[in-house]
């Protein structure tokens, strides 16, 4: 084919030229000039007068690769300049004008073959490495999925351990008959029937064992003497039975809090996994799927690409025409048509993070949409120091976990004064640490039962009540040990939220139940402390009150409402020598910019108290 001319074009220097290029494009350097000194060899041995030319081809390839990261046009700049460099370097090459032609026309159908087209033989050069690289990486996750099974078994035997243990003690938690009232001839006296309240007295002693305060305890003692004729005998057994007792709690305790932790380890090497397998997925199926809903509403896109695809962080870019008409800003489409359509697919509020205007490739609207929170929070406290002190023994923390999620913090130290002060503020930072570090809820009340009960019976001890307001879904979790119940004001409705917990680090044995409660727009919630209602007064009257203030005061907002509920209460009922606080907080819609009407809560007349 040396001879063979179309024009002014040569044939073989086309096909050799555009082959140099194509493999430049396919296996980069290497390869390139793999190919170039080959075919500057046989066009060599095929025209002896022409060997000068080896040189040019080999070099052509040696700088179409070197450049081939710069894409196309560094590979056609290398193969292009390494001809203008020989025909300035030596006039004897026939680099005429039909040669600088010929590799023109070849430059030209070299960027009219699309670069797919060339993959394959990529694939073909370096199907090893790339084979080897999708192994390992399976098998890797293999390797780690079944570790990760195999812990997470251990976490939940553990768990059952403990559960089954917790069971088993709890069913045989009653009080058993000393043995030194088993041997006593006044043992049907004290025991059978009525028994002169020897069992009551006794129950009243092991409540009070526990107490920070030995008074109580005392005055027992000294009643148990007077009924007692081995009175000496019966209060040592009784301790003794009582350390025991509170040894053993505190050794199942911290069993139990371990199987905790290990369930939350558990859950964050699960979590690292999804993220590891998850790097290199491509959200291809929902990808087309929001493309179809997109089009059933006759709206023009270029393309969509969905960066996370997780229930509240949604993360989706989409690419829409440049605006057409002078009515229309970058946001218009945006906030009327994408954003609605949005919600409806994914059950969840949208907001448009960002718009931009794009020119490269061509000119258009770049829209970044993210979920966004379906309520909003205001809150505001009010505190007063019982016993005309300078310190109240309350202390209350409201922080945001992420965009989505409110943590409540309200803790009671027993007392009024700076120690009682102290220590609400230990059990608050200690719960904020634990839930900054993603530690699951009830492993932190459990974690820090256990290092507040370590501090033996001459500590103090404080209640604690922790709310974790959901802002995403509407939803309030409760977690409380020895505080007071939490109220709720919908509508015409009132809801109650409470437990039976006893505070942080009182007794050995400790358990919490979480209560969840769902909210909607334009809900009340009241958080307060036992200084709030008077101990002298029934706390059904004390709670019909609260409710008819909230009734009469819900316009107002978070802190004078929370004014008034402390005010109203003390006229009523009078002061208490203890510290008070009230924390109030209304949640309401988040309403976005394109909608026009505010959705009006319908009134509610259901009876509803979770206990």
């Amino acid at each position: 084919m040396g001879n063979l001319m179309v024009g002014p074009i040569s044939t073989s220097g086309l096909l050799l030229h555009l082959t140099i290029l194509l493999a430049a494009s396919a296996g980069g350097l290497p390869f390139s000039t793999t190919i170039a000194m080959m075919i500057a060899a046989i066009a060599g041995v095929a025209e002896l007068s022409f060997t000068g030319m080896m040189a040019v081809y080999g070099m052509t390839g040696f700088f179409a690769g070197a450049l081939s990261r710069l894409g196309k046009l560094g590979i056609a700049t290398g193969g292009f300049a390494v001809s203008v460099f020989f025909l300035l370097y030596d006039l004897t090459l026939p680099l005429d004008t039909s040669h600088f032609l010929t590799i023109g026309l070849a430059t030209f159908l070299f960027f009219l073959i699309p670069t797919k087209k060339v993959e394959p033989i990529t694939r073909m050069i370096t199907p090893g490495q790339q084979d080897l690289s999708v192994k390992r990486q399976k098998w890797l996750t293999s390797r780690l999925d079944d570790q990760l099974s195999d812990f997470q078994q251990f976490a939940e035997f553990m768990s059952n351990l403990v559960n089954d243990r917790f069971a088993s003690d709890d069913a045989n938690a009653t009080q058993p008959i000393p043995s030194i009232c088993q041997s006593c001839f006044r043992y049907s006296k004290c025991w059978e029937g009525n028994g002169e309240g020897m069992p009551r007295l006794l129950y009243e002693w092991e409540t009070t064992y526990s107490a920070t305060k030995k008074a109580a305890r005392h005055r027992v003692e000294e009643r148990i003497k007077y009924k007692c004729i081995r009175s000496s005998g019966l209060i040592a057994e009784l301790e003794e039975q009582a350390a025991n007792h509170l040894l053993m709690g505190q050794l199942q305790h911290g069993r139990k809090m371990l199987a905790l932790q290990l369930r939350d380890m558990s859950n964050h090497l699960e979590k690292i996994m999804n993220d590891i397998k998850g790097d290199l997925t491509v959200n291809h199926l929902a990808e087309e799927e929001l493309g179809k809903h997109l089009q059933s509403q006759g709206i023009e896109f270029y393309q969509i690409d969905i960066l996370s695809e997780e229930k509240g962080a949604y993360r989706i870019v989409i690419s829409i025409p440049e605006k057409r008409s002078d009515f229309e800003t970058d946001t218009t489409v945006a906030e009327r048509l994408i954003l609605p359509l949005l919600e409806e697919v994914y059950q969840e509020p949208f907001k448009v993070e960002k718009t931009s205007v794009l020119q490269d490739p061509f000119p258009h609207i770049q829209l970044i949409f993210s979920s966004a929170v379906r309520f909003s929070l205001e809150y505001g406290v009010v505190a007063t120091a019982g016993g005309g002190t300078f310190h109240a023994g309350d202390a209350y923390e409201v922080f945001p976990i992420h965009d989505g999620l409110t943590a409540v913090l309200l803790s009671d130290g027993m007392g009024h004064d700076m120690n009682a002060y102290r220590e609400s503020r230990k059990v608050i930072r200690l719960m904020r640490e634990c839930l900054d570090r993603k530690m699951d809820p009830e492993t932190a009340m459990h974690t820090l039962h256990y290092m507040m009960s370590l501090n033996g019976l001459d500590d103090m001890y404080a209640t604690l009540d922790l709310a974790l307001i959901d802002l995403q879904d509407g939803r309030l979790w409760s977690w409380k040990a020895g505080s007071m119940s939490t109220y709720i004001k919908r509508g015409q409705d009132f809801l109650r939220l409470d437990s039976k917990s006893v505070p942080v680090g009182f007794l050995p044995s400790f358990s919490v139940e979480a209560k969840n409660e769902e909210l909607k727009s334009g809900d009340v919630i009241v958080m307060l402390t036992d200084g709030v209602f008077n101990g002298k007064v029934t706390i059904e009257k004390q709670e019909e009150a609260l409710y008819g203030i909230l009734e009469k005061y819900q316009h107002l907002s978070c802190e004078p409402l929370a004014d008034r509920i402390m005010s109203e209460m003390e006229r009523k009922f009078g002061v208490v020598a203890d510290d008070r606080t009230v924390l109030v907080m209304k949640v309401d819609h988040v309403l976005p910019k394109w909608m026009t009407i505010k959705p009006v809560n319908r009134p509610i007349s259901r009876e509803k108290v979770l206990r």
